[in-house]
This record gives structure tokens, C-alpha cells and sequence, in this order.
């Protein structure tokens, strides 16, 4: 069975670097360019291939949901969007978290409760009168916006600017806000469900103090804590976990994100889309009931 990639341009640094591996892989790759002024979904994406054909999808999170919304690809997207809730997942992580002291609440409420929030994530042995850096991003799975730091010295003037942006915000949405953290490194995972278990088939570390790397480096001590909380939570049967390092030397659950919306980085490519193509059979086998 051949499985069909359909790679959205423009998103992702490697891109180059997945489609060899696809065909190596001997499987089939398709480019779209949806910022192409002539791009028409249903010409270029829904009509291509048929119900019968296996189809897995790699972009954004923006084309993604319209994979998921509008095609009867399967599996077409690995993308439970409510699972990538913070409400829904960070229960389960609890004190593993990076954020594990969180608090959740509408946008439109946090100017209001700002001295509140200064107050609840102050470190033990600060006055009350000091107003701390506030980390903040939506709780929703399609990132409405890119988490950011705040600082309390400006936080109204700072926060006005993130309403303001994107178009402006909606501010009826659910956020997170938590105290500042010293995360000096950041490993991905991606991981499969087989069988009902979460297994990590590959990943590295991508980034030290906020600046991308270029070449692999795999931190065998966030592998080997990853191990230890990967099968809390199964958004869906393909996703990724990141993993924290901070600056005590202790490993954190950053956040977990949809396999097919998420860099890979320098990841071993070709193990990722050799276990990824056999997902993606095993999926449409179980939804036709072929053996």
C-alpha cells in the first residue's frame, strides 16, 4: 500500500530533508502551496485523491484543521485539536509540568486580575510589592498566539500589545498565566500509539537559550525522562512531547503538540516516516477492516 504525503510549503526548515526520506521510504509526496494566490483547497488537496487512497498530511496547523474538517482522508491528519487543550491535558502531568502553577482564565478578565496574579506567583520571600514577569498563551490546541512573556514593570502596555496583535485577539478565549521559568533547553519527541501505549520513536534536543540548533544532539537523560510520564496522556495515535531542561538541572513536560503540525528538526527522518508510514496503514486497515 502506498501512503500519500500531502507537505504544505513554506512551513517547516526541513522540509527538504522529509521529502527524501519519503522517497526513500518508496512512498508518494505531495507539495501545496495554499498562499499561492491561483490555490484552490478542493483542486489541489480534496480532489487529488480518492477515499480509498491512504493519506497523511504534515503543515500547519491552519491547513490542518482543514484536512481534518473537510476530507475523508485516512487517516488524513492525526489532529484531536480539544486534546491539545491545557485544560484537558495539564491535569495529567500535574507537578511534571513546566507550568505546573497555572492559572486559567479568560483574556478578558486578566487586566483586572493582574495585582492577583502578581500576588499568587510572587517566589516565597519577595515582597508583595514587587510585580513579576507573567508567562502567557492560549489554552486552546491551535495556538491563537504564541506564548510570551509579560513583564510586570509594563504589564499593561505589554499586554495591550498582545490584544492588538494578530488582528487582535479574541478576547473571550481561555488562557494560561504562570510564572516566569529559567528553561535553558528544549528536547522534542515524537512518539506513537501502538496497542493502547505511547512509544517514543525518536527525537533531540532543538534549542539551548532560545536559539535553534543546526546539527542533532540527543540528550539521553530527557529521552530516558520522557520515558517515565510519555503514556499519561494519548492526544492522538501520533504527536510530539517537549521536554524542558531548567536551569537547575531538572527535566519539565514543556507542552505535547500534533504530530503532523510540528517541526521535526534534526530528528532521524527516516525512522519517523518509515513508523509513520506504517501507522498510517495500520490506521486505514482498522477503519476498513482489512486484516
Amino acid at each position: 500500500m502506498i501512503v500519500n504525503w500531502i507537505l504544505e510549503k513554506h512551513i517547516f526548515e526541513d522540509q527538504d530533508n522529509l521529502i527524501e526520506a519519503i522517497k526513500n521510504s518508496g512512498h508518494y509526496c505531495l507539495l501545496v502551496d495554499d498562499t499561492d494566490i491561483d490555490f484552490d483547497f478542493d483542486k489541489e488537496i480534496a480532489d487529488k485523491f480518492d477515499e480509498e487512497d491512504c493519506v497523511i498530511f504534515h503543515g500547519s496547523l491552519q491547513l490542518g484543521r482543514k484536512i481534518w474538517n473537510s476530507t475523508p482522508f485516512i487517516p488524513g491528519i492525526f489532529l484531536t485539536l480539544d486534546n491539545y487543550e491545557c485544560f484537558k491535558y495539564y491535569g495529567y502531568y500535574g507537578k511534571e509540568l513546566v507550568n505546573s502553577h497555572y492559572i486559567l482564565m479568560g483574556l478578558n478578565d486578566v487586566k483586572r486580575n493582574k495585582w492577583k496574579l502578581f500576588k499568587t506567583f510572587l517566589k516565597e520571600g519577595e515582597y508583595e510589592t514587587l510585580e513579576p514577569n507573567l508567562f502567557i498563551r492560549p489554552s486552546n490546541g491551535y495556538k491563537t498566539f504564541t506564548g510570551q512573556l509579560i513583564s510586570g514593570e509594563n504589564f499593561e502596555q505589554e499586554f495591550d500589545v498582545l490584544c492588538k496583535s494578530y488582528g487582535g485577539l479574541d478576547m473571550d478565549q481561555l488562557v494560561l498565566i504562570a510564572p516566569e521559568q529559567n528553561v535553558r533547553e528544549e528536547n522534542r519527541f515524537i512518539v506513537i500509539n501502538e496497542n493502547g501505549q505511547n512509544r517514543i520513536i525518536d527525537g533531540n534536543k532543538y534549542m539551548i537559550d532560545r536559539v535553534l540548533l543546526t546539527e542533532r544532539v540527543v540528550d539521553d537523560e530527557a529521552w530516558k525522562y520522557a520515558e517515565t510520564i510519555v503514556n499519561n496522556y494519548t492526544p492522538d495515535k501520533a504527536f510530539t512531547i517537549d521536554i524542558a531542561k531548567l536551569g537547575n538541572g531538572e527535566y519539565r513536560v514543556l507542552e505535547i503538540g500534533s504530530f503532523c503540525c510540528a517541526g521535526l528538526y534534526n530528528a532521524d527522518l527516516n525512522k519517523i516516516v518509515n513508523e509513520i508510514n506504517q501507522l498510517c496503514i495500520n490506521e486505514y486497515n482498522e477503519y476498513y477492516n482489512y486484516e
